[in-house]
């Protein structure tokens, strides 16, 4: 992730500069990927990120789950692991939905609203989590570059580090109880 407006000088300092860069900011075996293929590196691009949501999950005869139903902002790499959730939810719902002998249109729409109104809250949380460090961290206001240097000054102690790990838990744990039930 870089500062809104920065792009630009980055791609101007040319291609030697941003591996150099980029290799800064990765483990050591990254790093050496970017060092050993910058000959065929071609120039960067930015991509847009949306971190957004469907209306709604299902239509009769259809389920979108993952991106599909709700797009996730790369901060914190939660799409897969937030789209992989949403397997396990969908499959406890449909499985016992689509087996057996009381197989019904209305059992399967039913299961199909299950799943969303079981993803939502944990959806809805981590977006939340994830659109924070990018407006404060990111942001080029006149108080946005005092703000990253307090931050980082606050992250060095110990007290401060524990109270934010304890909310960014979410990220490698989730927010809800998800457990495969079938």
């Amino acid at each position: 992730m870089i500062l809104k407006g920065a792009f630009g000088e980055l791609r101007h300092r040319g291609i030697e500069q941003w591996i150099e860069e980029m290799a800064r900011h990765v483990d050591q075996d990254l790093a050496g990927h970017l060092h050993a293929h910058a000959g065929v590196t071609q120039k960067p691009f930015l991509l847009d990120s949306v971190s957004d949501c469907v209306r709604c999950w299902s239509t009769p005869g259809s389920l979108v789950i993952g991106d599909a139903a709700h797009t996730m902002s790369p901060v914190g790499g939660q799409g897969i692991n937030i789209a992989l959730r949403d397997a396990i939810v969908t499959a406890n719902h449909l499985v016992p939905a689509m087996t057996g002998t009381d197989q019904t249109p209305k059992k399967l729409h039913d299961a199909l609203c299950a799943i969303e109104d079981e993803r939502m809250p944990e959806v809805s949380h981590i977006q939340a989590l994830q659109a924070r460090p990018p407006e404060i961290l990111l942001n080029r206001a006149w108080w946005g570059e005092p703000v990253r240097r307090l931050a980082a000054l606050a992250l060095s102690q110990e007290k401060i580090r524990s109270r934010v790990a304890g909310q960014v838990a979410a990220f490698p744990f989730g927010v809800t109880q998800v457990r495969l039930r079938v």
